[in-house]
This record gives C-alpha cells, sequence and structure tokens, in this order.
C-alpha cells in the first residue's frame, strides 16, 4: 500500500512572483518564489529579511514555515465581519 502526500497548499500561482514568508519565531522573509515542493520547502531568489538585509537565494525549510503571502496583499477581509 503506497501513501501519496499531497501538499495541503497550492503555491503554483505565486510562481515567479514576489512573496512574503512569516517563520516560526517571528521572522519575516521576502523575495521571488522560485520552486516549492510537498512540505513546502521554498526557494526564494532576491529575498531580503524583514529589516532590509539581502540574503540573495535561500531555501526555506517547511517545517518553519507558519504563513506564505504575495508582497503585494496590504489586507485581507474579514470573512466574519458583517
Amino acid at each position: 500500500m503506497e501513501v501519496s502526500k499531497e501538499s495541503i497548499i497550492d503555491l503554483g500561482e505565486y510562481l515567479h512572483t514576489k512573496v512574503r514568508v512569516f517563520l516560526v519565531g517571528g521572522k519575516e522573509v521576502s523575495g521571488i518564489l522560485k520552486s516549492f515542493d510537498k512540505i513546502p520547502n521554498l526557494v526564494l531568489d532576491e529575498a531580503e529579511e524583514e529589516g532590509g538585509r539581502h540574503l540573495g537565494v535561500v531555501i526555506l525549510r517547511g517545517p518553519l514555515i507558519s504563513a506564505v503571502m504575495p508582497d503585494s496583499l496590504s489586507s485581507v477581509e474579514n470573512p466574519f465581519v458583517t
């Protein structure tokens, strides 16, 4: 019996666009999403830390990621407020 793992999120629509990644522990990294896998580990190009420190190409391990969002997203509507 083979168990296949599927990704719980689909990041395909964000490939080659700038994203913000929030990490466990409170750090934030932004960069261009170049690749991802099922865990999801992420590869970012032109990455920068929240304070503006340039990192270049980075690999972010899935278990350390708490959230991913498009960098252009400024606010999200609350669906529970009428």
